[in-house]
């Protein structure tokens, strides 16, 4: 009896030592994330003559709203392991264009964690009417298993170096995949392999210089190519194609 007691505390102290370690193991990757660059966001973090922009504490996300009329709005998923805040700029300068922007904070900066973000997001701007989700990177492929599951809330989607997951080929809407010459982070085989994932309404640009980490502002990503151009006029071109998509 002895004997079996012993063997059952060994397996339950087993069992506890390999959650703790793997309890450990998960908090120190997701606290290793890569972190807005605060030389830069912080000026498109605030309110100017052109965007109005606010967090949304209890819903979890940034607003980056036109300071004139609008009826669309572009909802954004952040890229793994990137902080939400590092898209400010360019969000800031897509809803200068006139287009609301919903920037996600996501648990653990990880969207696939969190891939039911967007839900309910809508109800909270009734007047718009024309939605478009997207993301940079995994939060494009975690837009793309949202899309999948609600595809009637959106017109649209946006991947910024990124690839659909999930098949979305049979939807009537609009796609945008917009990636730069010098990425050395996205896969170009699955990017490749998933073209047919597509809807049939797809678009293609490519940014000459462009890189991957620079549709954010959060420093250079390890593995990526050194841009040739500079954030500033990645984030200009990305907007400018993504407002085509509204049009």
């Amino acid at each position: 009896m002895q004997k079996s007691r012993r063997i059952t505390l060994i397996v339950i102290l087993t069992i506890v030592a390999i959650l703790a370690v793997s309890t450990i193991a998960f908090f120190a990757y997701v606290g290793m994330y890569y972190h807005a660059d605060e030389s830069i966001v912080p000026a498109f973090m605030s309110s100017d003559e052109f965007v109005n922009v606010e967090y949304h504490k209890d819903a979890k996300f940034y607003s980056f709203e036109p300071k004139t009329s609008y009826d669309s709005a572009f909802v954004f998923i952040p890229g793994g392991k990137v902080e939400a805040k590092a898209y400010a700029p360019l969000m800031h300068e897509i809803a200068k264009g006139g287009v609301l922007c919903i920037l996600l904070e996501v648990k653990f900066n990880l969207a696939i964690l969190d891939k039911n973000a967007p839900k309910g997001i809508q109800d909270n701007y009734k007047d718009v009417n024309n939605w478009i989700i997207g993301g940079h990177s995994l939060g494009g492929t975690v837009a793309s298993i949202y899309l999948s599951k609600n595809p009637t809330e959106y017109k649209g989607i946006v991947f910024l170096a990124s690839f659909p997951e999930k098949d979305i080929s049979s939807l009537d809407i609009k796609c945008l995949q917009i990636y730069g010459t010098c990425d050395k982070i996205l896969k170009r085989n699955q990017f490749e392999a998933a073209k047919s994932k597509c809807p049939k309404q797809t678009r293609e640009f490519i940014i000459e210089g462009g890189n991957h980490a620079q549709f954010g502002a959060y420093g250079a990503q390890r593995g990526d190519g050194v841009a040739n151009i500079s954030n500033s006029e990645q984030w200009a071109i990305t907007a400018f194609e993504v407002l085509q998509l509204f049009a």
